[in-house]
């Protein structure tokens, strides 16, 4: 049976799909895979959408004060997120960080 409908039929004992039905089936093949790698694409971007907090720690004459503890604790229940050191300049980064409320600590031991 040979006609032009989106069926299959039987030539010389195999199957042989229409042209019709295999481009049909390959756009519903790409849409599916776009589909796909859009998804996994924007789950890629949600995952990477992290918060970045940075500072100086600085004395009360406003000098900068080098190799500062500096501890990011969670404002809910106070636990430990990350720490971090100052350098030469008091600057410290705290990098892919969720976004909700943090409070910090800073320690600092004067040189003997």
């Amino acid at each position: 049976m040979n006609s032009r409908t989106n069926t299959c039929y039987v030539r010389q004992g195999r199957s042989v799909f229409s042209k019709q039905l295999l481009l049909a089936l390959m756009r519903k093949i790409r849409e599916t895979l776009t589909l796909f790698t859009v998804l996994l694409w924007s789950s890629g971007l949600c995952a990477q959408q992290r918060g970045e907090i940075s500072g100086t720690v600085r004395s009360s004459d406003k000098k900068p004060i080098e190799a500062a503890t500096v501890s990011l604790l969670r404002s809910k229940d106070s636990s430990l997120v990350k720490i971090s050191v100052s350098n030469q300049a008091g600057a410290y980064e705290f990098n892919r960080l969720r976004s909700g409320p943090y409070f910090f600590q800073w320690e600092f031991q004067q040189p003997v």
